[in-house]
């Protein structure tokens, strides 16, 4: 009797999760089956069986950790996310997928350096991890506007996988901040090619066009965008503004109501000065 709430002690201090939680039921009836039984003459014998079992199948291994933190990203608990990657990684600090979840989860957090940090570390594990490349080379120009170290990762992507439109959208958008127009319509319009559904490929060449001056060619892009993507509030605005620029005020009026309705703020400021 002392013994069997000794176990049951021990099992309270030590909890696990999941499978490991179900076999911990299991065993921890048969112990009370024991103890209560006509066993228990072997007392001496199986509670030591069962702890020894019950802390092996208490472990939880990394693939678990991994599951339960894609489950939290999902959801958008990206701190609990984190938690459980890092877990999985201690246990398994060889495997490049979990650097790369991890890493994708510090991005959604804005902890920008963070997440280079695990792309550059998935990357070390598999060289050929195109998308961690990519990845890395999006948050190099988006946020830490690191121009050639975008346009070094997007083109190692791309070296390994020539058919990824995503590398070729990121590479684009560094050389559009560059001010290298002909190398970003070059390769927005590869992005096009590989995917014709690639709304913000159509809208970032767009805004090339404006700037440009070209302002048909920035039209006809911002309509391909906004016809894959109806409530799409960025390209109204900018199609919006190309109107105004081709002397379209009534065009453009129109755009700029449907720009704000769909949640553009700047929209709103264009109104009230152009449209009253």
């Amino acid at each position: 009797m002392v013994l069997f709430f000794l176990l049951k002690r021990v099992f309270q201090t030590f909890p696990c999760s999941g499978v490991g939680m179900k076999k911990y039921k299991l065993f921890f009836l048969l112990v009370q089956n024991i103890v209560f039984g006509n066993a228990g003459r072997r007392l001496l014998i199986y509670p030591v069986f069962i702890l020894s079992i019950f802390f092996f199948s208490c472990k939880q291994k990394p693939e678990e950790y991994n599951e339960q933190g894609m489950v939290k990203y999902e959801s958008g608990n990206y701190n609990d996310a984190i938690e459980l990657f890092t877990k999985a990684i201690d246990k398994n600090p060889d495997n490049s997928n979990l650097y790369y979840n991890r890493g994708n989860t510090y991005g959604k957090l804005g902890k920008y350096n963070e997440a280079i940090s695990d792309y550059t570390k998935a990357i070390e594990f598999n060289p050929n991890d195109a998308v961690s490349y990519c990845n890395r080379g999006s948050a190099y120009c988006i946020y830490l506007k690191e121009y050639s170290k975008a346009i070094s990762d997007c083109t190692k992507a791309i070296e390994i996988k020539p058919d990824y439109a995503e590398a070729y959208y990121n590479r684009g958008s560094a050389y559009y901040f560059i001010k290298d127009f002909n190398d970003a319509i070059s390769d927005f319009t590869k992005a096009i090619e590989l995917n014709p559904t690639f709304a913000d490929a159509y809208n970032n060449r767009g805004k090339i066009y404006y700037d440009l001056k070209e302002y048909s060619k920035a039209i006809s892009d911002y309509d391909k965008a906004i016809g894959i993507n109806p409530d799409y509030a960025v390209a109204y605005l900018n199609r919006g503004v190309t109107y105004l620029m081709s002397g379209l005020k009534n065009n453009a009026c129109d755009d700029l109501r449907k720009a704000y309705s769909r949640g553009n703020t700047q929209a709103e400021d264009m109104l009230n000065k152009y449209c009253k």
